[in-house]
Order: C-alpha cells, then sequence, then structure tokens
C-alpha cells in the first residue's frame, strides 16, 4: 500500500504592504527572510512530501486567508517563517512557539528547534548560538489551524549580525534543510 505524501504548508510570514521587522541600518526585511527560506524549502522538499505555500512573492495575504489555505489542503503540519526584532539590537538567537496544549505542536516545534540550532551553530563556526527554546503562543495561525502548527523566529532581524546571516542565500539553504530534517523528525516520532 502506498501512503500518501505529507503535506506540509509554508507560511513566509508578513509580505507585501506588511514589512514585518526592519533592520533599518542595513535595509533588511523581515518579509524578505521569510520568503527567501520558504522558496529554499520548496528547492530542498523530501520524498514522500507535498506542499502549499500562503504566498510564493511579496505580496499580503491575510492571517485568515493563511490558515484557511492550510485548511483546504488538510494540512499535516502548518509552518509560519518569520524573524524577530528587538529594541536591544544585542539581543539574539533562535525560537519556536506552538499553540498551548498542541503536544503534536510541541513535538514538531522541539524537532525543528533541535536541527536548526544544530546547523547554525556549524555555520556560525560554534560561536554561542543562543537557544530561545520552545514556547506556547497565542498566535493567530498557531491557534487557528486545524493541523499542528509551529512558527519559527530564524533569528533577530534587530540584531545585524543575524540579520546579514539570515539573508545570506547559503544560509537560508541550509536553514531550509535543517527545518525539513526537523519535520522527518517529528513524523518519525508521531508516526511511532
Amino acid at each position: 500500500m502506498i501512503d500518501k505524501p505529507r503535506m506540509i504548508c509554508i507560511d513566509p510570514g508578513h509580505g507585501g504592504v506588511d514589512s514585518g521587522a526592519v533592520n533599518s541600518n542595513l535595509g533588511i526585511y523581515e518579509k524578505t527572510i521569510n520568503l527567501a527560506v520558504a522558496l529554499a524549502m520548496i528547492e530542498s522538499l523530501p520524498a514522500r512530501f507535498d506542499y502549499g505555500i500562503t504566498r510564493s512573492d511579496d505580496f499580503y495575504e491575510t492571517l485568515k486567508a493563511r490558515v484557511e489555505m492550510s485548511n483546504n489542503w488538510e494540512t499535516d503540519l502548518f509552518i509560519s517563517l518569520h524573524a524577530n526584532w528587538y529594541i536591544d539590537s544585542k539581543v539574539r538567537g533562535l525560537e519556536t512557539y506552538y499553540c498551548e496544549g498542541s503536544e503534536k505542536g510541541h513535538k514538531a516545534a522541539i524537532a525543528v528547534m533541535n536541527e536548526l540550532i544544530k546547523t547554525v551553530d556549524v555555520l556560525n563556526g560554534n560561536i554561542d548560538v543562543i537557544d530561545r527554546g520552545e514556547k506556547p503562543g497565542a498566535y493567530y495561525v498557531l491557534k487557528n489551524t486545524q493541523a499542528p502548527a509551529i512558527l519559527v523566529e530564524l533569528g533577530f532581524v534587530s540584531n545585524d549580525w543575524q540579520a546579514e546571516f539570515m539573508s545570506n542565500v547559503e544560509n537560508q539553504a541550509a536553514m531550509s534543510r535543517a527545518i525539513w530534517r526537523g519535520v522527518k523528525t517529528y513524523f518519525a516520532a508521531i508516526d511511532g
């Protein structure tokens, strides 16, 4: 018997008129990073996975529309890609959110974060990568998707070093492959 491929909704946060976080020193926009990593995920799509993407260019989709797309596609996992911002530009690190009470969402957040931290650590020359952990979040896309959902903060746009790191094409490709390794680990764990 042939199992159907796992359906993953890839959601590059923000877009169009909604730039998300901005590093005004470097002219780097969160929406651009999110989309670049999402497109890199499509390029590195593993066998036995299928995907839907909520935006494939620089335009804005409402949160409601993003959730409806995922639900209509009968997604097995929803992944929203973001980049953080904080007033203190020294703050940096990676973190992942899941819907409180979602055991599967929590497992997916852990699996993806573990792979991202390992990958960024290697790319970074093993220099003090900050794992800000997996946290419950009340974001609209996490609460309203029917599938388990995670929101991945790939780094802080407000930190010049991380903004440049996330803007690098090779790093984007490596992070996309790390996300897929985490996704595969997650499905292996829940499938037993």
